[in-house]
């Protein structure tokens, strides 16, 4: 879980600063209670590090397991990749065009853990505003978190559509929708999907 090459790599690249001392040198159990039960923050995501400890001890033992049993399993040399593969769900909503709107948005691994997410009140606007600002609050906290491989699943078609074509200058939300664009271009893979409403309640 630490003290081999591969998971040492994987913790210098992830363990907090706060916590280098005594975390590659302290007894497995207190090595384990020490960070279960610590205070820390991972990153400016807002994630509690015991959570994200506890993701990452899984993701090693799966790595581990794979690579023992699975004989045709290769496993990344970047020491994230741990962590790399995630699945987010975006959603926004307005009670009626030019009234209050709210976004969520939730964040997941390939096994469903929870990784990071929020729900916030974004002022006057329209189904749509909401619907991007959740996508941009999604993949920037995603691009925070490190991760590198991207699911982004939607229920708004028009959000997709508009962020998939070349945007009219005039459009009234064309500034949000390049920055989403811009964020979708940086380097890294993300695939942006439309699904059904009844599959995007985890963010509903």
């Amino acid at each position: 879980m630490r003290d081999c090459p591969y998971a040492l790599n994987v913790w210098s690249s992830l363990a907090p600063i706060d916590l280098s001392n005594g975390f590659f040198t302290a007894d497995f159990e207190d090595w384990l209670h020490m960070n279960l039960n610590s205070s820390i923050v991972f990153s400016e995501a807002g994630i509690p590090w015991p959570v994200m400890f506890s993701v990452v001890v899984w993701k090693i033992w799966k790595l581990r397991c794979k690579r023992i049993f699975d004989e045709e399993f290769s496993s990344s040399h970047n020491p994230k990749a741990v962590l790399t593969k995630v699945k987010i769900n975006c959603d926004g909503a307005a009670k009626s065009q030019g009234c209050l709107t709210s976004c969520g948005v939730l964040i997941r691994g390939d096994d469903g853990e929870w990784l990071g997410g929020f729900a916030a009140n974004l002022g006057m606007g329209s189904n749509v505003s909401a619907e991007l600002y959740g996508i941009f609050r999604g993949l920037y906290l995603a691009w925070d978190l490190g991760f590198k491989s991207i699911i982004l699943e939607t229920d708004s078609l028009t959000a997709v559509e508009l962020l998939n074509s070349e945007c009219s200058q005039f459009h009234p939300l064309l500034h949000l929708i390049q920055g989403c664009q811009d964020l979708i271009n940086r380097s890294w893979k993300v695939k942006l999907q439309h699904i059904y409403r009844e599959c995007n309640f985890a963010a509903n």
